[in-house]
């Protein structure tokens, strides 16, 4: 019998569906991007117009943040239905998004 190892726990999901449409994630995710574009500011390399891989995205709040200030994301996860829930939260930004 074959089992599919992408498929989560319906719990697993809706706690991270609930978890991370949260402020406490938002404002997570922010601070990350605020470090990032500090340390590449502080190294003198380029912060505008990134292509910014999101490694085990999630729900993609993250991506979320880097996408509404006008970066390319390229989200990446094992779970199959975190994926759907990223593509769906992050439909408005479909040009500059993907989400595998």
């Amino acid at each position: 019998m074959k089992t599919d190892t992408h498929a989560n726990h319906p719990q697993f999901v809706t706690y991270y569906a609930e978890a991370s449409a949260s402020d406490r994630a938002r404002l997570r995710a922010l601070s990350i991007q605020s470090a990032v574009i500090r340390e590449r500011t502080r190294r003198g390399v380029a912060t505008s117009a990134l292509k910014v891989a999101d490694i085990g995205c999630n729900a993609g709040t993250q991506s979320h943040v880097w996408l509404e200030t006008g970066h390319t994301v390229c989200g990446l996860d094992i779970s199959r239905e975190l994926i759907e829930l990223a593509r769906s939260r992050n439909a408005a930004f479909v040009e500059k998004a993907s989400f595998s």
